[in-house]
């Protein structure tokens, strides 16, 4: 399948689209309509955009998998609306800056994958004290700086994935 995800799509909870040749997801995202989605793959295709920046509607969404794209520019800030998400994968991107402390709001999530990327400045602190159910940590393969934070240590169940390069 290729081109803009159909509208029709959006009142599933389970969606899962991998592998394809969509390269336009922005519409698909910011309908209002889509807002019983839980789970959420859309690993492997050709989007070629920013992130969308409208995940408010998407308040029952868990899983998120857009790893594999050319998603570009910054990780939104509102990505960290999403109060439900438990797994969220952004690997093999184009991704820059640092990451969005609105994603302390992800008391839920198990599992970050956000190697591959270009994701710089430091990481962060709270990575260690908002992330309580935390057990994979992915972060290698980016431009972050300076030293681990001491407050990783507090994750006890998590197993990390890091590479200065």
């Amino acid at each position: 399948m290729e081109g803009p995800i159909s509208s029709i799509l959006s009142n599933v909870s389970y969606l899962d689209l991998s592998n394809n040749r969509f390269s336009e997801i922005a519409s698909f995202f910011c309908a209002p309509k889509v807002k019983m989605l839980k789970f959420l793959y859309l690993s492997s295709n050709y989007v070629l955009e920013e992130l969308p920046n409208c995940w408010r509607h998407l308040v029952n969404l868990e899983l998120l998998d857009l790893s594999d794209n050319v998603f570009f520019g910054k990780i939104p800030t509102n990505i960290g609306s999403l109060f439900q998400m438990e797994t969220l994968k952004l690997r093999n991107n184009t991704l820059v800056g640092e990451l969005p402390s609105s994603m302390m709001n992800y008391t839920s999530l198990a599992v970050t994958d956000l190697a591959d990327n270009k994701l710089s400045s430091s990481v962060p602190e709270w990575l260690g004290d908002s992330l309580p159910n935390l057990v994979i940590l992915m972060l290698q393969s980016n431009q972050f700086s300076g030293n681990l934070p001491s407050q990783l240590c507090h994750l006890t169940r998590t197993n990390f994935g890091f590479l200065y390069d």
